[in-house]
């Protein structure tokens, strides 16, 4: 078997992107996770994913416009960078 070490050396534009990619993804993890523990302190259906991300896509990243600067994966927890 072989193995191969890869480095990966961001300039400051990719580095950023990384970051900011991220955060987002971090903000919807966050949001969706605070929506899940409502629902169970109301003792209410608890949302699915699919749930989530229309709810996501209709209030969070209306009101939050920095979410459009990102890959539109980030939320979803999984990406690309572009």
């Amino acid at each position: 078997m072989k193995s191969v070490k890869i480095r990966i050396e961001p300039n400051n534009v990719q580095r950023t992107k990384f970051l900011q990619h991220a955060g987002v993804s971090r903000h919807a993890w966050n949001w969706g996770l605070s929506v899940c523990i409502e629902s169970l302190e109301a003792k209410t259906k608890v949302p699915g994913a699919i749930d989530l991300h229309k709810k996501l896509v209709s209030e969070v990243k209306t009101a939050n416009s920095w979410y459009y600067e990102s890959s539109k994966c980030a939320p979803r927890g999984y990406g690309y960078v572009q």
